[in-house]
This record gives structure tokens, C-alpha cells and sequence, in this order.
């Protein structure tokens, strides 16, 4: 009997201090037709290599084939999350990718890739 109490007022307690809710990587479902409109550039790449830039990673891609949409400026990086909690790709030397690169600001050459994109 005394199983049933001792777990109600584990309970309480959690609720009563508040569980802080894991941040997790949410996107609103989008017609492909609406990220390509985002984007800056559109092409398939090839990951040649990543690495760790600041708080993002920075993936140096390779043209499989001519951009869909857009160019890739002299300079250009591409830049992803380095968790996928915050939308980040996970991604190998190696990977082939469908890159939709959203400008981090209107004229940036910082390209973001996301799971959302």
C-alpha cells in the first residue's frame, strides 16, 4: 500500500519543482514547392567535409550537378546546426544531399541547412 503513495508524491514533487521540457527541432510540414521558394540556392552536393564553426558546423559541399536555383557566390558558406535537437543535418564526408540554402540575412554568403530545409 505503501508503493502507490511514495510514487504519488514523487509526482507532485516533479510537478510542484516543474520538469523543464526537452528543446527538440520542429518544423511546420511544407509543400516542396515552398522550400524551394526559400531558398537561396537549390543543387545536389556531395558533404567533402565538415567541421566545427563557432556554435554551428560548417559543411564544404561539392556540386554533383548545376544549381536548380540560384549560384554559389565566391566565399559562400554553408553552415548547419551541430545538434539535430536544433534542426542541425547530421552528415558524413561522403553524404549525397538535396541542398535547400536558406541566406542567414538578406546578401549573406552564410547558407543554413536544416532539416526543416
Amino acid at each position: 500500500m505503501r508503493r502507490p503513495v511514495t510514487t504519488f508524491i514523487a509526482a507532485a514533487i516533479l510537478v510542484a519543482h516543474g520538469v523543464a521540457p526537452a528543446v527538440a527541432c520542429r518544423c511546420a510540414p511544407q509543400p516542396l514547392e515552398a522550400h524551394y521558394r526559400s531558398a537561396a540556392v537549390v543543387l545536389f552536393a556531395r558533404v567533402a567535409g565538415v567541421a566545427q564553426d563557432g556554435p554551428d558546423l560548417r559543411l564544404d559541399l561539392v556540386p554533383t550537378v548545376p544549381p536548380y536555383k540560384g549560384g554559389i557566390a565566391p566565399g559562400a558558406r554553408f553552415v548547419t546546426a551541430s545538434n539535430n535537437a536544433a534542426c542541425g543535418l547530421a552528415v558524413e564526408p561522403g553524404t549525397e544531399l538535396l541542398v535547400f540554402g536558406e541566406e542567414e540575412a538578406p546578401g549573406s554568403t552564410t547558407l543554413r541547412l536544416s532539416t526543416c530545409n
